[in-house]
């Protein structure tokens, strides 16, 4: 373990924050008596909607974004990043950037470490050849149908590319890597659990029951938006034939448009930034380029910057471990994979850290979560045995050939 410095408060380089703006300046960051609890609303969006909404206006009208049009980024440098927070969050989906917010929110200084980068409309690959240089494909790769065939392990392409299979025995996980998330590449579904999944006894008593979820739902939807796809809009085959096999089987009560986390109408969102209405480009999966995805890079991992977090991208964590008694808290290994330093080959060498004093909050998936705490339970983390049993997947498939 490499010597840490005896100064908690000490940075690797300075205080700048985002696109050139000083964190201390006032204007920068919420107001002191802005109050930081959880059911405060999201009225104070981040910096950069001006900035969107301020280039738009120059041009005298409003427009998508080209490729090459420069983007204001959330991210830093790693050069940037201080030696000691608060909080360390791993991952910026939907558990990492509820974390960030939140915690941001409650004044305390984060740090969010993402693998993959920061990509806005625009940035998303749309060809093949392009989505392949962002593919990477992971795990014990074997026919379906193994027949004592023994797997092969396997580790090909890009480390932080934006598409990832974790390929195993009996499950398979596509997820995305990038500041969002896997929400940068999910169908923009909102639903809610059935209440027969949430009175599980396996819920402990507090959070047994669907009255005890309705609240935490409810500030959910307050930050994603959810509406029903719109009747004024052009109609959808699928959901039209979806429609007419619930009539068929005497389900007409039980048909309704799923909500979702995609906008229908351009305007600000519930984070202050600008986002465009959706073009029905059916890219959902592959990362929209039209502005209209409700990620969490645009709710809350805009609203954790905007409370002041800190948040690197590149940043692939290896493991955890606590840090001397002298010091407190958990030191955070990662590997950076900007500047081509993924071509070194090494995996727990030439590692970078960061001191988390208080907690460090796992938000990588259920996957990369599992992975990084089994490593760290290598390295010396005390953790149960449990840990990576009882693992199932969200959803089934079935195929006829």
């Amino acid at each position: 373990m490499p010597l840490l410095p005896k100064d908690d408060d000490s940075t690797r380089n300075s205080n700048n924050g985002v696109n050139g703006v000083n964190k201390q300046d006032s204007n920068a960051i919420p107001k002191a008596n802005a109050s930081p609890t959880y059911d405060t609303a999201y009225e104070n969006g981040p910096q950069l909607s001006s900035v969107r909404a301020s280039a738009q206006e120059k041009n005298g009208k409003s427009k998508i974004r080209d490729k090459d049009e420069a983007f204001p980024r959330i991210s830093l440098p790693v050069e940037l990043m201080r030696s000691s927070y608060d909080v360390v969050v791993i991952g910026s989906g939907y558990g990492g950037g509820v974390a960030a917010s939140r915690m941001a929110r409650g004044r305390q200084s984060v740090c969010v470490l993402e693998r993959g980068k920061e990509r806005w409309p625009g940035e998303f690959p749309e060809t093949t050849v392009d989505t392949l240089k962002e593919l990477h494909v992971s795990g014990e790769f074997a026919p379906g149908d193994r027949r004592g065939i023994p797997g092969k392990l396997v580790d090909k392409g890009k480390p932080n590319g934006l598409y990832q299979f974790v390929v195993g025995e009996g499950q398979n996980v596509f997820l995305g890597n990038g500041l969002g998330g896997t929400s940068l590449l999910n169908a923009n579904v909102f639903l809610e659990s059935h209440p027969d999944v949430l009175n599980m006894e396996i819920w402990p008593e507090e959070l047994r029951g669907k009255s005890s979820w309705e609240k935490y739902y409810e500030r959910a939807r307050q930050v994603l938006e959810p509406v029903e796809y719109p009747i004024s809009f052009p109609e959808i085959a699928k959901a039209n034939l979806l429609k007419k096999q619930a009539e068929l089987m005497g389900w007409s009560d039980k048909y309704y448009r799923v909500p979702q986390t995609t906008r229908f109408e351009d305007g600000p969102n519930s984070t202050g930034v600008y986002m465009r209405a959706s073009q029905l480009t059916g890219m959902d999966a592959t990362g929209i380029n039209d502005g209209s995805k409700s990620t969490t890079l645009v709710n809350y991992m805009s609203d954790a910057w905007n409370w002041g977090a800190e948040i690197f991208c590149n940043c692939e964590i290896r493991y955890v471990t606590k840090a001397p008694e002298d010091r407190g808290g958990y030191i955070v290994y990662f590997a950076w994979h900007s500047c081509n330093r993924d071509r070194f080959t090494t995996f727990f060498d030439d590692l970078m850290w960061v001191h988390a004093k208080k907690l460090v909050f796992f938000g990588a998936g259920s996957i990369g979560t599992t992975e990084i705490l089994l490593r760290s339970k290598q390295m010396g983390l005390d953790i149960s045995d449990d840990l990576g049993s009882e693992m199932s997947g969200n959803g089934d498939m079935l195929g006829f050939g």
